[in-house]
């Protein structure tokens, strides 16, 4: 029963991540859409190539700038201080919260360094759009990058950092040994934060600036044709595909390699190296800060943010609905999938491509999919039941889901899960009472993940969400191209609130549970 089970889960991970593929598929074979002119919009000339240049040039920017500050970042709090072990987690908390919200809070940063400047008789220079968004990006990415590079520092074995203590100094030991022997991994989380700088548009489009993402998104808005758009997002599937099939095996070696007790607190680096992690601390830091208190600041008051809350009361409830039951339906698809991402041969790695690869994907081409595929006579009228956002989310957001059960799978003792198994007077007992609330850490943290990622959804969400049921990112999103007033300042601040509160559930809950099971305690 347990493996039926397991196998029916699965399969629905299966379904829910393919939905949109699937989709795009079936529309191409039946649009009629000549090849020539298949190939004419797949090949990028003229405006298009300059838009897929132009977004080359900024997600490749975004991955070095991102990658190496938070590598740097990754080594001072890998290093197990006090303040070290308390940072270590602010990443994940910071994880969840929407690329434009960190957009709206350094346009207001930059708006009262403005007027301070003029204030001062000094002339206020213009910000190249490539710029702000590169920096803005930078900035939303930051957290991901300093988790990708403390996943690859923990990779790193224990025993080649102690014999290389004894013989070289630490700053031969920092250089030659744990950098090197992390770079794969690091190569790989560099990949990934290409991959999704070039899918998404909201930033960008913000500055004025066009990137090819949201072209795609203006074909599919003009045409309606979903064939014409997956012709369009051909080059940039190529791409992001390419990068994530050149490195998902890192990825895969750095998350299936257990937690590891590092010796590196006697560890000492040179001065440059410590000027450089403080640097880099500090603007993980200053995010974190300027995010906040700019949105603050741009609030003006606690009556005028009440007020705000209250104009917008019903894309709240909307939001919490529709976070909330993704997060909840995401957590089986996760469950059944670790299981999947932990098998070894082929079949682990065709599961690792089925996860990592839609985490690559432009998120208009998610919601263009499943408009496509459930336009088709199945006998489901998935649009009365409003369900096609939720299932947008779970196609964008399950995999996440997925890798962080695993991450917690790995963290149990094997022994002790055998030992459960062979006790065991009935088939369900192991997992139900031993597996499962080992697991219970994961799945929280999953889930809360998933909630906030959901809450801040817009490549998608915007494509797929019914008449009459807008998100408060979409209210949000909407209201920027207007003007970032008071109210969109409050409205972005309780979106950050939220995407916080999930993300640190998610940090305390791994945080306090690896402490205890470090000191060898009951769970």
């Amino acid at each position: 029963m347990l493996w039926l089970g397991r196998r029916a889960g699965l399969i629905a991970f299966g379904l829910v991540i393919l939905a949109p593929w699937g989709g795009l598929l079936l529309a191409a074979l039946q649009s009629g859409v000549r090849w020539r002119d298949w190939l004419l919009l797949a090949l990028p000339r003229g405006r298009s190539l300059h838009l897929l240049t132009s977004s080359l040039s900024l997600a490749g920017a975004v991955a070095v700038l991102g990658m190496s500050s938070g590598t740097i970042a990754a080594t001072f709090l890998w290093r197990r201080r006090r303040l070290g072990r308390v940072l270590r987690w602010l990443p994940l908390a910071l994880l969840p919260i929407p690329p434009y919200i960190h957009a709206l809070a350094w346009n207001a940063a930059g708006a009262a360094t403005g007027r301070l400047v003029q204030r001062l008789g000094l002339p206020v220079p213009a910000v190249d759009p490539w710029i702000a968004s590169c920096w803005m990006q930078w900035m939303a990415l930051l957290p991901l990058a300093v988790g990708l590079a403390l996943v690859g520092l923990e990779s790193v074995e224990e025993r080649a950092v102690e014999s290389a203590t004894l013989l070289r100094p630490d700053g031969d030991v920092w250089r030659c040994i744990i950098l090197p022997l992390a770079a794969p991994a690091l190569a790989a989380g560099g990949g990934l934060l290409f991959a999704l700088s070039l899918g998404d548009y909201s930033v960008p489009s913000l500055f004025g600036m066009s990137v090819y993402a949201l072209d795609i998104f203006a074909e599919f808005s003009a045409s309606g044709e979903p064939a014409r758009a997956a012709a369009l997002a051909t080059p940039l599937l190529l791409l992001t595909g390419g990068v994530t099939l050149a490195l998902q095996g890192r990825l895969r070696q750095a998350a299936q390699a257990p937690a590891q007790r590092s010796c590196v607190l006697a560890l000492r680096s040179p001065l440059w190296l410590c000027v450089m992690q403080a640097l880099a601390v500090a603007l993980l830091v200053l995010q974190a800060t300027v995010l906040l208190g700019a949105l603050f600041l741009a609030t003006q008051s606690a009556a005028r943010f009440i007020s705000a809350l209250a104009s917008a009361r019903r894309e709240i409830v909307y939001t919490a609905w529709l976070a909330a039951l993704a997060g909840a339906l995401a957590l089986p698809l996760a469950l059944a999938s670790a299981s999947g991402l932990a098998r070894g041969g082929r079949s682990g790695l065709l599961w690792w491509l089925l996860v990592v690869l839609p985490l690559a994907a432009p998120p208009p081409l998610v919601g263009i999919g499943l408009i496509a595929l459930y336009n088709q006579p199945i006998g489901v009228d998935v649009y009365a039941l409003g369900a096609l956002p939720v299932l947008a989310n779970l196609a964008r957001f399950a995999p996440i889901a997925a890798l962080v059960v695993l991450a917690q799978t790995r963290r149990l003792d094997p022994q002790l899960l055998e030992a459960a198994r062979l006790l065991q007077r009935r088939p369900w007992q192991a997992p139900l009472e031993v597996h499962l609330p080992l697991l219970a850490p994961g799945l929280l943290a999953a889930a809360a993940l998933v909630f906030s990622f959901t809450a801040g959804e817009l490549g998608a969400t915007l494509i797929v969400a019914p008449p009459g049921s807008a998100t408060l990112t979409l209210r949000i999103y909407n209201y920027l191209h207007y003007g970032a007033s008071a109210d969109v300042a409050g409205l972005c601040l309780a979106l950050a609130m939220c995407a916080l509160l999930g993300g640190g559930v998610a940090a305390a809950t791994l945080g306090t549970w690896n402490r205890r099971l470090a000191r060898g305690g009951e769970p």
